[in-house]
């Protein structure tokens, strides 16, 4: 595509940059939330979700592995419409972990507590912080590491189920 046919598609920059994060978010449910939700609901899901994530950044969907990692520290402060794509993108990811978490909690599947919020924002930083390293290191051992720790948080049973 020729930069005038992008600057004929999009008025701005910003426009530009709104229609990436959407983009991006199609590929991630796609490549993520989708495929799981050929899963029983609760931990089984939750497990999937995790597992496909970090396959997502092992496969490299993306050159800098997670979009939304890579991309959310260069506007997290920024206010405008691009933040906010990025925002409601992350929100929908946490909703997602923080359901099947709950539903796993439902079920007695993993204990009750922390809440299922506090376990979708552990799991999601697990994830982040395993993006963040195998980028740094070009290693996927960091993503092991994530995906052991997601289960010895959910309990010894949730790593037996994988």
């Amino acid at each position: 595509m020729t930069k005038s046919s992008v600057q004929a598609a999009y008025r701005t920059k910003e426009e530009l940059q709104v229609a990436a994060v959407a983009a991006a978010t199609d590929i991630f449910v796609d490549a993520v939330v989708t495929p799981a939700l050929s899963r029983p609901e609760g931990l089984s899901r939750l497990l999937a979700l995790v597992d496909l994530w970090l396959s997502y950044v092992e496969r490299r969907v993306f050159p800098g592995g997670c979009f939304m990692v890579a991309t959310l520290s260069e506007y997290d402060s920024r206010p405008g419409p691009v933040r906010d794509a990025l925002a409601q993108a992350r929100n929908g990811w946490l909703g997602v972990l923080e359901r099947e978490a709950a539903a796993a909690q439902a079920v007695g599947d993993i204990a009750p507590t922390p809440s299922a919020k506090a376990l979708a924002f552990e799991i999601d930083a697990l994830l982040a912080a395993a993006n963040v390293s195998r980028n740094l290191s070009d290693d996927v051992a960091a993503l092991q590491t994530a995906r052991e720790l997601v289960h010895l948080r959910l309990g010894s049973t949730a790593a037996n189920r994988v």
